[in-house]
């Protein structure tokens, strides 16, 4: 998996084998809900994917493949 910058420039990749944990967080007001998974590796700071809404559609993506993938989780 990799982010992007606000121009579509890689900014931080991972592969599922390094991944050694998760993190999941959320947050809600009456306006907004967001949702913060950190994926964390050997070796280096956590990767942190971060939505906004009020379905967890990507997070569920994401633990969906790092299940497929055989990584560890929650």
């Amino acid at each position: 998996m990799y982010a992007t910058n606000l121009f579509g420039l890689q900014a931080d990749a991972v592969t599922w084998d390094e991944v050694t944990g998760l993190r999941e967080m959320s947050g809600q007001s009456l306006v907004y809900n967001f949702y913060r998974l950190e994926l964390h590796r050997h070796g280096s700071a956590p990767m942190a994917l971060i939505t906004i809404g009020f379905k967890r559609t990507l997070i569920e993506a994401v633990l969906h493949q790092m299940q497929n993938a055989g990584s560890p989780s929650r």
